[in-house]
């Protein structure tokens, strides 16, 4: 019961803060924008269409199939269902976590701060704080699989298994250590085999074979990631084991040092008890720590899910380690006083203490100690680095919506169903349901503009001529038809056809 009513919690906890961020027009072309589109012309027969990228299908960039069971959450024409969505999933996590806790550990205390800890860590909150990603899905299948797999329902571990694998293509790095466990620990033989032929065939059809057949010769994502080791899996790959110093290099740069100690220190360093499970996360904590994005470098946006998921498993796992050494133990210090106690007391006052003494040391077993020392870290975790209120690093301004928020709600009307638009990366969302949407200063073939001086700006946008192109916006055959509160609609003048002759 406590823990559907911390599940509850935390979905509208969750769901609260997205749609806040969403109606302060905190979102962006990237990641919002861009899933919104997707969804949208998926449910409309047009699986995974999108306009951000040349290649025009989203597969290309990332291979998430799961989208298509979202998809029809879009014909709402609102961003707010998907947001829902992703706060019921982190939601549903909580609760399997602690499942899974509880069957592992069989302890309820120490289950309901696991679950806990996830439900409030800072890395969870910042899947919710930077749009929508279906990497929040990453969690919920992860402890799902692993709670069947411990019950032995093998059969439903595999499905979502199973499932886990389509999120995205870099899924093995979850589905393969999986599989490894269930040989290893479990002895789920079939299971660990059926597990490892789906994941290294879908693995290498859908990243070697399907990804660059759609991206037609446009270069990989990769290369924007990984610049300085290569542009494919197999050059990347090559040119670590070849200079396996850059790796070194990489690694003790203090802003990954400094990521490393707190993710591993919103739960406590408990998952170092567990370095078998930290030992195969490694190629995970490699693809974010060897990346010269800084979101992964951070692990900011939807980059922390995997790891989540692992460090959980390695909180439960690493708590039965020490319940199974040293469950119920004392310590030497309290042992000793105890005994000096009992011994050397026999009257009044004294034997009060030492009666209440041994009842705490019969009550305070390990589960407890550990549940309030991992409840009392993730509650100063949260409050040093989340990025939600209440949180002290919390800019309550991104959760306040003013009149000129609203006003854009409004304006949006202004623009026909079905026309391309350009729009700034903070308006992009709401305006990405339609066949055809870019983020200014990308025109192509667009027929509105919709800009906002008081919103932000992305780094991308300003590196592709956000400025120049805005001024010269009238040059290009787009004329301003609306001015109000900073919020500038231009419309193209269908008669105006030298824009390409100069450049826009």
């Amino acid at each position: 019961m406590v823990a559907a009513i911390l599940a509850l919690f935390s979905f509208f906890y969750y769901f609260i803060c997205s749609s806040l961020l969403y109606l302060s027009l905190h979102n962006n072309a990237w990641d919002l924008g861009v899933f919104n589109q997707v969804l949208y012309n998926t449910a409309h027969f047009r699986p995974f269409t999108y306009s951000f990228r040349p290649f025009g299908n989203y597969l290309g960039d990332h291979f998430s199939p799961i989208l298509a069971v979202l998809s029809p959450l879009t014909l709402l024409e609102s961003s707010l269902p998907i947001l829902v969505a992703q706060a019921g999933g982190l939601a549903l996590s909580v609760l399997v976590l602690y499942l899974l806790s509880l069957t592992v550990l069989k302890s309820r205390w120490l289950s309901l701060a696991i679950a806990f800890s996830f439900a409030i860590n800072p890395f969870t909150l910042n899947i919710i704080n930077f749009d929508f990603h279906p990497d929040f899905a990453f969690p919920l299948l992860f402890f799902a699989t692993f709670y069947f797999l411990f019950n032995r329902r093998y059969r439903i571990s595999f499905t979502f298994l199973a499932l886990l694998q389509l999120v995205r293509e870099d899924a093995f790095l979850l589905v393969l250590p999986l599989a490894l466990i269930a040989f290893n620990k479990f002895k789920a033989k079939k299971l660990a085999i059926y597990s490892f032929v789906l994941c290294l065939t879908y693995s290498v059809l859908s990243i070697l074979v399907v990804m660059p057949l759609i991206r037609d010769g446009s270069g990989s994502p990769l290369s924007d990631h990984y610049p300085y080791l290569g542009r494919s899996p197999g050059e990347i790959g090559l040119n670590v084991a070849r200079n396996p110093l850059i790796v070194v290099q990489k690694l003790s740069g203090l802003t990954e040092r400094t990521t490393i100690i707190k993710f591993l220190g919103s739960t406590g360093f408990l998952t170092l008890l567990s370095p078998g499970l930290l030992f195969l996360s490694a190629p995970i904590f490699l693809a974010h720590f060897l990346s010269v994005v800084p979101m992964r470098i951070n692990l900011e946006g939807h980059y922390p899910a995997q790891l989540l998921a692992f460090m959980y498993v390695a909180v439960v796992f690493g708590s039965e380690y020490l319940n199974v050494k040293i469950k119920d133990q004392r310590s030497e210090l309290q042992l000793k006083v105890k005994n000096f106690i009992i011994l050397n007391c026999r009257f009044g006052f004294c034997i009060s203490i030492s009666k209440f003494l041994r009842d705490l040391g019969e009550r305070l077993s390990l589960s407890v100690v550990v549940s309030i020392y991992l409840v009392a870290v993730s509650v100063v975790s949260f409050t040093s680095f989340s990025p939600f209120p209440p949180s002290l690093s919390a800019n309550i301004d991104r959760f306040t919506v003013t009149s000129h928020h609203w006003l854009f709600f409004q304006l949006i009307k202004l623009i026909p169903d079905g026309v391309s638009v350009s729009a700034q990366t903070n308006l992009v969302p709401d305006l990405a349901f339609r066949k055809n949407i870019y983020e200014f200063p990308d025109l192509r073939e667009a027929d509105y503009v919709f800009l906002d001086e008081k919103g932000s700006v992305s780094g991308n946008a300003v590196a592709w001529g956000y400025y120049q192109k805005k001024e010269n916006l009238p040059k290009c055959g787009y004329q301003l038809i609306k001015d109000e509160d900073g919020f500038k609609i231009y419309k193209k003048d269908s008669s105006y056809n030298l824009f390409r002759v100069l450049g826009c």
